[in-house]
């Protein structure tokens, strides 16, 4: 029974609690508008000494008269179903409980019979089959001996008459047995149609005491809430009034809560960048170029290193592009786009200058490789050890050396301009770049100077 019923015009029974969900949001988050910018902090300041007072004191107070009217209905329905005896005598002669137990002993002991008789009739035709393959088996035997046929058709004769009586032997043998499994079975089931009458004849006359009882005990119930119609119609009224205030507040609440994580820019720099639109343009895919081996030659890049970066580029992408799919509003739902757009384009630009700074490195050191073989051969040619390209850093000189004459590391040599003239002393050294020199020893006066020729001390 349900405790908390009004009645209304049309004296029907309907509820007067109304669902929480419906308190808040039964036409709340629907019927709100897109958020305009509104400070709930400054509403809540203007109104800080009278309005949230007035606002929990009427939910506190309906949440208190709302108990206080329940308790009064509880109550008064418990008195009266108190108040309310059902006869146990009535039901008394009934006898339903022995009825439904002989009507149980009964279907145990019909299983059994039913079973037992399966069993008889199991048995009986594995016998009969065992007797047809014993015949069989004979009839076969006959056909392997050697005998005129008048014999053998009198001896198949035999053993059609010998398997005939002995099925017949069987047959009998089970009938009386059959018979009364079948006989028992027959008389529960009379039994078990006797109780199943009675049963039903004392169902419907309990089905009419209990409708009589619900009957009387509904018209109590009815009583009691009319009695209580006035002070329910006075809660509908001031729930009313509650819900609509909480409706108020909750829009408000919703627009506060819209605005902290969609916010509206008001920075000038910012609304400039989401008013571009440039979001708008581009399929929104990354175009990634492969590694190539020149980096790792040159040592600016290694194969490990430019898979982090494209992995952390695609990491970002699916990442942003996943927040374009959530339903953002106000400035935030431009920014996100504007994002994704310009960090595609930013990594989109950086493949694109690295593709071109490997085109310019390649055609640079296609350059340099001609100088080389040209000052290579130019030192072949002359005969000389080797000349100084660039002196100015002591302690590397870069210098282009004749095969014929190999500088190891620690290695010592002499720079010298024209035939004669010593400039300085130097010692050689390895690097990935090829060999260089560093200064041993060089007067203040003297510079090493690009073409000097290179003497290297053979020992």
């Amino acid at each position: 029974m349900d405790n908390a019923n009004e009645i209304n015009e049309d004296n029907e029974v309907k509820d007067i609690v109304p669902k929480k969900t419906d308190l808040f949001f039964k036409e709340g988050l629907r019927s709100v508008d897109k958020p305009q910018v509104y400070s709930l902090d400054v509403e809540f300041a203007k109104t800080k000494k009278k309005k949230n007072v007035l606002f929990y004191f009427a939910v506190i107070a309906f949440i208190a008269a709302l108990i206080y009217i329940t308790t009064l209905i509880t109550n008064e329905i418990q008195m009266r179903t108190d108040k309310f005896k059902v006869s146990i005598d009535d039901f008394k002669d009934l006898n339903l409980s022995d009825l439904l137990n002989t009507a149980k002993r009964h279907e145990a002991r019909l299983r059994v019979l039913r079973q037992d008789l399966l069993d008889f009739q199991q048995e009986m035709t594995s016998r009969i089959l065992k007797i047809k393959d014993r015949i069989a088996k004979e009839k076969d035997l006959l056909y392997t001996k050697k005998m005129s046929g008048n014999r053998r058709a009198e001896k198949l004769k035999q053993l059609r008459k010998k398997e005939e009586m002995q099925i017949k032997w069987v047959r009998n043998n089970y009938k009386g047995r059959i018979r009364r499994k079948t006989n028992e079975i027959n008389h529960i089931k009379k039994s078990m149609e006797k109780y199943d009458k009675r049963l039903m004849k004392n169902a419907k006359r309990t089905e009419v005491l209990i409708d009589n009882y619900q009957k009387l005990h509904d018209l109590e119930i009815q009583k009691t809430i009319r009695r209580f119609r006035g002070k329910i119609a006075e809660v509908k009224r001031k729930t009313a009034r509650d819900i609509k205030d909480l409706k108020i507040f909750q829009k408000k609440f919703i627009k506060s809560l819209v605005l902290k994580y969609n916010p509206v820019y008001k920075d000038e720099k910012l609304k400039k960048i989401i008013k571009n639109m440039d979001y708008v343009k581009g399929a929104g895919l990354l175009s990634l170029k492969s590694y190539s081996q020149l980096l790792k030659k040159e040592k600016i890049l290694s194969e490990l290193l430019f898979e982090n970066i494209q992995a952390r580029m695609k990491d970002h992408h699916l990442l942003i592009t996943r927040m374009m799919n959530v339903d953002y509003t106000n400035s935030i739902n431009p920014s996100v786009k504007q994002m994704e757009y310009l960090s595609r384009t930013v990594f989109n630009q950086y493949e694109n200058l690295r593709e071109k700074m490997i085109h310019v490195i390649d055609k640079k050191n296609k350059l340099i490789r001609s100088y080389v073989l040209a000052l290579d051969y130019f030192s072949k040619a002359s005969r000389e050890h080797g000349y100084v390209i660039n002196g100015e850093d002591h302690n590397k000189i870069i210098l282009v050396l004749n095969d014929d004459y190999p500088a190891k590391n620690g290695s010592i040599g002499v720079v010298i301009r024209g035939d004669k003239r010593k400039i300085a002393t130097l010692e050689f050294f390895t690097t990935d770049e090829g060999i260089r020199a560093k200064v041993l020893q060089i007067s203040s006066t003297n510079k090493i100077l690009p073409f000097d020729k290179v003497l290297i001390k053979l020992k």
